[in-house]
């Protein structure tokens, strides 16, 4: 039982959309949220294409049926191959990591600062856009994977995330996920207090 979910949809030929969302808490409550949402985005006819319409509908379900303590972060992408763009738009997701054109020296974070979904209709989500050229990657995750302590202590936040996976991407953009995955397991104390959820999409 858990308190994340991501999912994707074909488009169009040239279009793919995508979101994550976590949320707060975790446990029957959480997992039972996740159920519901998945249920309303397979059975509401959202405008995938958009991702800033997709977050505000998801964020006026959830105002209405979330416990006043309760909310959700949530990024919500669509990558344009036809186009060479990723447009997104966030709601204090954990920041994405982003890599452009095989450029190992290119990675970095996307801003994913807003406001959680389910606290209040009056916030105004937005899109952004950015480059999304051929051999790109990008990598999503739940906050499970940067706040989670090691037997020191320590957690490995963006900075030692952003370290990882400039150092697996030099091996091929198609190793992040699984070494990342795998030093994060083998590192973190157990049991890990939170669900962990990653998602790597990566371009040809």
């Amino acid at each position: 039982l858990g308190g994340d979910l991501w999912g994707l949809q074909k488009i169009d030929a040239d279009r793919i959309g995508f979101y994550i969302i976590d949320f707060s808490g975790h446990g029957v409550v959480s997992a039972l949220n996740t159920f519901r949402l998945h249920t309303l985005i397979n059975e509401s006819n959202l405008n995938w294409g958009d991702p800033k319409a997709c977050v505000h509908a998801v964020n006026a379900h959830l105002v209405k049926v979330l416990a006043p303590e309760q909310f959700a972060t949530l990024f919500w992408g669509v990558i344009d191959q036809s186009k060479n763009t990723l447009t997104y738009s966030s709601a204090a997701a954990p920041p994405v990591l982003v890599g452009k054109g095989g450029d190992v020296s290119s990675i970095d974070f996307l801003d994913t600062r807003g406001l959680p979904v389910g606290i209040v209709t009056t916030y105004a989500y937005e899109n952004v856009e950015v480059e999304f050229p051929s051999n790109s990657f990008l990598f999503l995750y739940s906050d499970a994977l940067i706040e989670s302590p090691d037997e020191d202590g320590e957690m490995w936040e963006e900075t030692g995330l952003l370290e990882r996976v400039n150092k697996y991407a030099q091996v091929g953009f198609d190793e992040i996920q699984p070494r990342t995955l795998q030093e994060f397991l083998e590192t973190a104390v157990h049991p890990i207090p939170d669900d962990l959820t990653t998602v790597c999409f990566i371009r040809s």
